[in-house]
């Protein structure tokens, strides 16, 4: 009755009734409270109202009432049972009588309201382990409901971030325990409610606004948690006037299914609410906080470790790329499945620790291969990634770890072999991995790898997609959210929040349909071709009487740069006779033994020798395929940017109409140096190519003797346009196509006579640099394949270049193209796209990687050692290459004139004396015994001017830096010879 009167009250009377009403309410609970209040013997349930006079105090001194918590047993549920309560509304009971929508609302109170759902969180035990962890819980319980809420919506049809989901969905399962009782997980918890929360704020705020503010309170405390000082995004973006839906049936079944994987993504976030893959990818990372529980959602586990799961950072996607995962079936349920984490350092699926990710969550970053099909078929069983490929993601983790182990990430690198032993060895089912290891094929891939590597790019991303998908429903209509203001006036608290209407057609219905089009040019029309299937663009181009050259992207790429821009070019070409598909012209076959070899060349085919040799097994695909059905179509969805080489790209979808996933560039992007050349093994996808005028071929006979590869002899006269040149005195033409791999065409290499051009000098100080070999220590044999020799001193000598990252950037940029190793190796030419530091490691300066967006330069800290030519190799295939220093043998061997007095004794050592001694004992002679001199004449007539000096040394002099003079009181003899530092030297002494 109490509890009744209580809620008329709050509901009917002014506030002078309310207080009387509230007096005798407090009088009663004391008077009902146990004689042994305040004794030992009182229990915390029966003597928590005894205290009502402190209550009744808090009323008198606060100008708006802040009412206390009723527990799920309190509530009045309308007479209806807990099993009868079918959403928020039906339990999110407010004293003092709940609000429909948000009139006005200040910064302060978003401040307080935040603040107080931070005090419940820092009154949680921080301590997180696998059994309990109250702030990751009760975080993710808050988030749950707030993404529940929104995901629902669908244009003209509800839903949204309205307050309300229907708890009989079974993927809203523990939602309801979870909003209004604290020990919903385990003891930990405490008494602390969402509901009880609500009721503080009730009276002012929309249940609408605060799930919303709540979820923002969480992310606040939490990204503080995880080290950011202030976190202010969330309340500049804010804004209030969601209007509460008090039910909400048509909400059944509008969660994305996690068995289905990222075609439930695409439905959700692409189509009903209207958001980009990038946008999509950026939400996903909510799932760094708290955990799956196989009693609620049916599925097990933490998102990433128990002590990041209270920390709203980036940890989800580093997981989601560092672990290794395999496909397995819930227990205690057959029709729930989930990839768990399998590498060493799983906990195991049966236990509490148990780490895991969605189907819905591999997709983002995998081939898009459920775990249920997993299952069926035993594959996906360990599926990783090589850290190689991810660097950007490994330099930017606190604790660097891949596969729960720092073995895989020493400068030495690891094998395929070591990576796949370290990542799987420890797998239930074995290792059969879904994806390529280095360029995996989710559909957001080039995101999640973004921000797995930067936290703050991340968070950027999240805030403004978060706050688009809180205010789908209402943001699209004029006034009826708000930004927060300074004050409320009394014109504000009555102003009529207006009710949304959603008209037929809008901008924000889906992704699906056709975008609002700019005006494409004609000239843009020109240069743009529909790739045929399994076909590159050098072959694309070339079938048109035109060319592919990376110049051309990097000019008119930015033209296909959004969904909208691609949707018109393939518009307006995809009817032309040019875009037709005949479909693919070469048939695949595997190679002779069926081994898959390095750059993924199980499959091929070809005319030349190799070809017929390599790919001499079964066919897998014949010529001709994706003809007829890939062609005529338009774009119908967008499946986001990406800076893959098969971007831009159509990918044909049956059930779109039948029509094209159409895939854009990122804006700004870098293209690998085989942007031409590749092909994708994949009837369905049609790469869409820029093409420019061919070059004018010379006249006469070709000549196989001047072709070449990577700038050696190629007597097949067949490589990708890429990597293929003719010596000096001949023009290079890409002729017929002569082999195909996996993943690259081959053309004819054709060298026309023409007259000869002088070749473009290095920069003066690129003077003596070569890259060596991928994982290759030796500079000596570097320099000697250079007729050059290496020494410490060579080395010692440009320690200001060697030591200096901007200095080590313009030398590789300088050498890249002269000693580039081919897309075999490095999908770019050298370059520095990140300062990886010296390392400490005894083989810089040098670079590692070879990828878009990994090329890591390191340079040299401190002295230069004696072995530093030759140092021990720490691992033969690792991704580094050194840049050696090599100096020419010529300039150190130049012949006095008779007249200076001197007479050569040898080369490659320091002089001395009969006795042998060394040139820290004396035998260097002069205040300056080491000088730098142009020449060898320079360097005798030094010696002349030095008191004493009967002999010196003289090396290493280029036509830009002078070389190295050391002057000697005796050079009869000759000490060190062949060490390194004298490596190029020349000695002389005095005639008489």
């Amino acid at each position: 009755s109490l509890k009744r009167l209580w809620t008329r009250s709050a509901l009917e009377l002014p506030s002078t009734g309310m207080a009387f009403i509230c007096f005798i309410l407090l009088m009663a609970l004391n008077l009902a409270a146990p004689s042994e209040c305040g004794s030992a013997n009182c229990s915390a349930a029966a003597c928590g109202v005894a205290s009502g006079i402190s209550l009744l105090q808090k009323f008198t001194s606060h100008d708006t009432f802040v009412h206390e918590p009723l527990s799920l047993e309190q509530v009045d549920m309308h007479d209806m049972s807990e099993d009868q309560v079918q959403y928020p509304n039906d339990i999110m009971s407010c004293p003092a009588g709940a609000i429909s929508a948000t009139r006005c609302m200040t910064t302060q109170q978003y401040d307080e309201i935040t603040g107080s759902v931070g005090d419940i969180m820092s009154n949680l035990d921080q301590a997180c382990d696998a059994e309990a962890c109250p702030q990751a819980d009760w975080a993710g319980c808050v988030l749950r409901m707030a993404g529940h809420d929104f995901m629902d919506f669908k244009w003209g049809a509800g839903g949204g971030s309205d307050g309300c989901i229907d708890f009989g969905d079974p993927d809203n399962r523990g939602l309801m325990p979870c909003l209004t009782r604290g020990n919903f997980v385990h003891a930990g918890i405490g008494n602390v409610s969402i509901l009880s929360l609500y009721q503080q704020f009730c009276s002012q705020v929309s249940l609408a606004d605060f799930f919303v503010l709540a979820a923002e309170a969480v992310m606040l405390f939490t990204r503080t948690s995880a080290g950011v000082a202030e976190v202010p995004q969330f309340k500049a973006s804010f804004q209030y006037g969601r209007t509460t839906a008090s039910s909400c049936s048509f909400a059944m079944g509008r969660l994305p299914d996690a068995e289905v994987g990222c075609r439930a993504n695409k439905e959700v976030f692409l189509d009903n609410l209207a958001l980009s893959w990038e946008e999509t990818a950026a939400l996903m990372g909510v799932h760094t906080l708290g955990r799956a529980h196989v009693d609620n959602s049916g599925y097990h586990g933490w998102w990433s470790d128990p002590e990041n799961s209270r920390k709203f950072n980036n940890n989800y996607y580093v997981s989601l790329l560092s672990k290794a995962w395999g496909a397995v079936t819930v227990y205690g349920s057959s029709n729930k499945h989930q990839y768990d984490r399998v590498d060493p350092g799983a906990a195991g699926h049966g236990s509490l620790g148990n780490q895991m990710m969605l189907n819905t969550d591999m997709c983002l970053a995998f081939a898009d291969v459920t775990a249920a099909e997993g299952v069926l078929h035993t594959k996906c069983t360990c599926t990783w990634l090589m850290p190689t490929g991810f660097m950007s993601v490994v330099e930017a983790m606190p604790q660097a770890e891949w596969c729960g182990s720092d073995s895989l990430l020493g400068p030495e690198g690891a094998s395929e072999e070591m990576a796949s032993m370290a990542c799987c060895s420890s797998a239930p089912m074995g290792s059969d991995t879904c994806d390529d290891l280095v360029q995996p094929t989710g559909v957001a891939i080039e995101h999640v790898r973004r921000f797995a590597a930067n936290d703050t790019a991340w968070f950027e991303a999240f805030v403004a997609a978060w706050s688009k998908a809180t205010t789908r429903g209402f943001a699209h209509q004029p006034g009826i959210l708000l930004p927060l203001k300074e004050s409320c006036s009394a014109a504000d608290h009555s102003r009529e929040v207006p009710t949304a209407t959603f008209p037929a057609t809008t901008t924000t219905t889906t992704t699906t349909t056709e975008a609002s089009m700019p005006a494409t040019s004609d000239d843009v029309l020109g240069r743009w071709y529909f790739a045929a299937s399994m076909e590159s663009c050098s072959r694309t181009c070339q079938k048109h009487g035109k060319q592919c050259n990376l110049e051309s992207w990097y000019t008119h790429g930015h033209e296909m740069d959004s969904y909208a821009e691609m949707s018109d070019i393939i518009r307006q070409i995809t009817g032309l006779e040019r875009s037709r598909n005949p479909g693919a012209e070469k048939a695949f076959r595997r190679t002779h033994d069926g081994e898959w070899l390095p750059n993924f060349t199980s499959m091929g085919g070809g005319y030349t020798e190799t070809a017929k040799k390599l790919y001499s097994g079964a066919e897998l695909t014949h010529a001709g395929i994706g003809n007829p059905w890939n062609q005529n179509f338009s774009c119908q969805e967008d499946v986001g940017e990406a800076d893959t080489f098969m971007t831009p790209a159509a990918h044909y979808i049956g059930s779109l109409g039948p029509g094209y996933q159409c895939r854009y560039n990122i804006p700004n992007r870098t293209y690998p140096a085989d942007q031409c050349d590749r092909h994708y093994h994949g009837a369905s996808w049609r790469r869409l190519c820029v093409c420019d005028e061919a070059e004018t071929v010379p006249e006469g006979d070709t000549h196989p003797e001047a072709c070449q590869r990577l700038g050696k002899p190629d007597p097949e006269c067949c490589a990708r346009p890429s990597e293929a040149s003719c010596t000096p005195g001949f023009q290079y033409n890409s002729g017929s196509l002569c082999m195909w791999s996996h993943d690259h065409d081959y053309f004819t290499t054709e060298c026309r006579q023409v007259d000869a051009l002088a070749p473009t000098p290095l920069p003066s100080f690129a003077d003596g640099f070569f890259l060596g070999p991928q994982g290759e220590a030796n500079c000596t044999s570097v320099c000697k394949g250079h007729s050059m020799t290496c020494s410490a001193r060579g080395f010692r000598d440009v320690h200001d270049q060697i030591s200096n990252y901007s200095h080590v950037a313009a030398v590789v940029e300088a050498v890249g193209d002269r000693d580039w190793l081919g897309v075999e190796k490095e999908k770019i030419k050298p370059r520095c796209l990140h300062d990886a530091g010296p390392g400490g490691f005894a083989l810089w300066p040098g670079t590692w990687g070879g990828t878009i967006d990994w090329f890591n330069c390191h340079y040299l800290q401190g002295h230069v050692p004696d072995n530093h030519c030759d140092p021990a190799n720490p691992n033969p295939d690792a991704g580094y290459r050194r840049l050696c220093k090599c100096v020419s043998t010529t300039t150190t061997t130049t012949t006095l004139a008779a007249s200076t007095g001197f007479i050569p004794v040898g080369f490659q050592a320091m002089c001395t004396d009969q006795a042998g001694t060394k040139w820290n004992e004396g035998i260097e002679v002069g205040e300056w015994p080491r000088s730098r001199q142009s020449d060898v004449q320079a360097c005798a007539e030094r010696c002349d001017l030095v008191h004493g000096c009967n002999g010196f040394v003289f090396w290493n002099a280029t036509s830009s830096v002078p070389g190295h003079c050391r002057t000697y009181s005796a050079c009869t003899n000759l000490l060190c010879q062949d060490c390194s530092e004298y490596l190029g030297s020349s000695a002389f002494r005095r005639a008489h």
